[in-house]
């Protein structure tokens, strides 16, 4: 941190650079000094490794837990994948509260996920999610044979 200590009687301000070093500077009465430090810019921070949950022969009703948020928190993707046969599908939507027991806010739009191959991308709303909140999926309906119903969230 620079402290500026300005001086009016001899016109003349110091600046003490965090390392303990001094600068003089002297201006003549009508000048404005402004002091402007800019410390060093940090890493540019990563963003979370994803989350994924997958859920073998899911059936309409199921709800799991996927993580806590101890921090406030931003789903950046979600992409949900089907396997099974018979065109399977699973329709669900992830949701985020204090209290697990409540039906909490949307994190995402309700999606049928038909996908078995790449996968379809869930739209995500109603974002950061708090601290301190839980975030879970909730699957609304299953059609066709359905051996799993894999989400990976990312943050």
């Amino acid at each position: 941190m620079t402290t500026v200590n300005v001086t009016a009687v001899s016109n003349t301000v110091t600046v003490t650079e965090g390392d303990g070093g001094t600068t003089v500077v002297t201006v003549p009465v009508t000048s404005v000094v402004t002091a402007t430090t800019v410390g060093p810019q940090g890493p540019t921070g990563v963003p979370g490794l994803p989350k994924a949950i997958t859920i073998s022969q899911p059936k309409a009703n199921d709800q799991f837990t996927l993580l806590y948020t101890q921090n406030a928190t931003t789903l950046t993707q979600v992409v949900a994948v089907v396997r099974g046969t018979n065109s399977p599908s699973a329709t669900f939507e992830l949701r985020y509260g204090t209290d697990r027991s409540t039906a909490g806010t949307l994190a995402t739009t309700s999606t049928a996920i038909t996908s078995t191959t790449t996968g379809d991308v869930v739209p995500i709303q109603n974002m950061p999610i708090p601290a301190n909140n839980f975030l879970w999926i909730v699957v609304s309906a299953v059609s066709g044979q359905v051996e799993e119903l894999n989400a990976c969230v990312e943050l």
